[in-house]
């Protein structure tokens, strides 16, 4: 049998092989000019965008044990460029490529992932299929939906699943886990020491974005008139990342390392001065439940760190600046019926509880939060954000998909339980669980960076292969 002569370049003379490709590269260079020229700002914000995520790609190609720590500081780090770049630019843009950055660094995971065959062990992998099932119906949802809204939406809840997918498929060691705390609480320190900077002093960049944004409830543009967010997006964002770097934090002194104490008390004083009430409801549900689920010894520890810290709170909070505002932000626990912020997200739930009758289905991811900012979505009920996250995941989920995800974190709760107690980051685990519940009062999404955060410390809590 014959063979078929194959077509390749080299079967023409040189001269005309070079003249081929002189010609694609200069209608190449002709487009990327062009482009160039028409889209000057979203080719400078893609090389931003790059220049950040290259590391990630070596530390992804590698399977190096920083991809995770890599991940969480992008997560931290790029609202604080974005504001830089708008400030740089001189013109504030609601919209910025730049805010796909650290979703484009979490899906680097997918990549470090699927180098290998990708084996789980069987409980863990029921739980992740677990929370799969309303995950794939609300991405369809809201892509049919909300469109570009449900888009985004998608990349912002299903993206940091990754992270669960990432540690079942490869179960670090503990002392890998412990580095990624620290690493963690290492950041919430710095966090907090900026968010004092800019409370201080409001750096112009930072001004910039607020006056831009006209962020209404961070209070005035001007230094100790605002509550501050560091270089996240929002206050409240802020103060989840806090609280959920001073539970581990708190409750063992390996991961305190190497800021100690001082390094936690920071971190609460900028909690105060971000007036996130809530935020202190599930710090100290948190504390709480760690009493009742830690060993007798860590017990007293516990007990005696929250001694302190009360006494620390009550004695030198108040002389701090911005101390007397959070006085009064406290004082209104005690009249919530005086209080316009409380009845207003009361108000919300008493709207969004009969609207779930009305959209048994849901509106998929896009539904509410940031996303349904973006051209074609489709809010719940005509709410960007139903300020309460357990009707917040049936708005999102419709009715059965809702009933899924609990019962999906409910077998997620049994499978931590079910192992070692002395085990630091199983008891975590359960902590951040705590967390969510308690924080669902206030926030109504499991998505962004509190996804990420949620999925790192419970996925690190799971066991790594089947237990006898």
């Amino acid at each position: 049998m014959m063979d078929i002569p194959k077509l390749a370049l080299s079967y023409f003379p040189a001269w005309l092989r070079i003249l081929v490709l002189t010609a694609l590269g200069v209608l190449i260079s002709i487009g990327l000019g062009k482009f160039a020229i028409s889209h000057g700002e979203m080719l400078v914000q893609a090389t931003i965008m790059f220049a950040v995520l290259l590391p990630g790609f070596i530390l992804a190609s590698g399977d190096s044990p920083r991809l995770i720590p890599y991940i969480m500081l992008v997560w931290v780090v790029s609202p604080e460029i974005r504001r830089l770049y708008d400030w740089m630019n001189g013109q504030y843009s609601t919209l910025s490529i730049l805010t796909l950055t650290p979703l484009l660094a979490t899906g680097l995971l997918v990549f470090a992932i699927f180098r290998e065959k990708v084996v789980l062990a069987k409980p863990a992998a029921r739980i992740f299929k677990a929370y799969l099932a309303p995950y794939i119906y609300a991405a369809g949802v809201g892509i049919l939906l909300n469109k570009m809204a449900g888009i985004y939406g998608v990349g912002n809840y299903v993206l940091p699943l990754a992270i669960l997918l990432y540690l079942l498929a490869k179960p670090p060691s503990e002392e890998r886990k412990t580095g990624w705390i620290r690493s963690y609480v290492a950041m919430a320190v710095l966090l907090s020491a900026y968010a004092w900077i800019q409370y201080l002093v409001l750096p112009p960049w930072d001004r910039f974005w607020m006056e831009g944004a006209s962020m209404a409830s961070l209070g005035i543009p001007e230094p100790l008139s605002f509550r501050p967010f560091s270089t996240l997006n929002a206050t409240a964002t802020l103060a989840i990342f806090l609280v959920s770097a001073l539970v581990p934090a708190i409750v063992s002194k390996a991961y305190r390392k190497p800021f100690g104490w001082p390094g936690i008390v920071l971190i609460i004083s900028a909690l105060s001065v971000t007036l996130v009430r809530g935020s202190w409801v599930t710090l100290i549900v948190c504390l709480v439940a760690y009493v009742l689920l830690a060993s007798g010894a860590s017990r007293f520890r516990m007990l005696a760190a929250i001694v302190f810290l009360s006494g620390a709170a009550y004695f030198v909070f108040p002389y701090l600046p911005g101390g007397a505002s959070m006085a009064d932000r406290v004082s209104t626990f005690g009249s919530l019926d005086e209080d316009t912020s409380a009845n207003a997200r009361i108000g919300i739930v008493l709207h969004t509880l009969p609207q779930l009758a009305v959209h048994p289905f849901g509106t998929g991811f896009g539904g509410i939060g940031r996303s349904a900012m973006l051209d074609g979505g489709s809010t719940f009920s005509g709410l960007g954000s139903v300020d309460n996250g357990y009707l917040g995941i049936f708005a999102t989920f419709g009715l059965i998909g809702g009933v899924l995800f609990f019962r999906a974190l409910y077998r997620h709760w049994k499978l931590i339980a079910g192992g070692i107690r002395t085990n630091g980051t199983r008891v975590l685990g359960l902590l951040m669980i705590v967390n969510l519940l308690a924080s669902f009062l206030f926030g109504g999404e499991i998505n962004g960076i509190g996804a990420v955060i949620f999925w790192l410390f419970t996925g690190m809590a799971l066991p790594a292969r089947e237990e006898t």
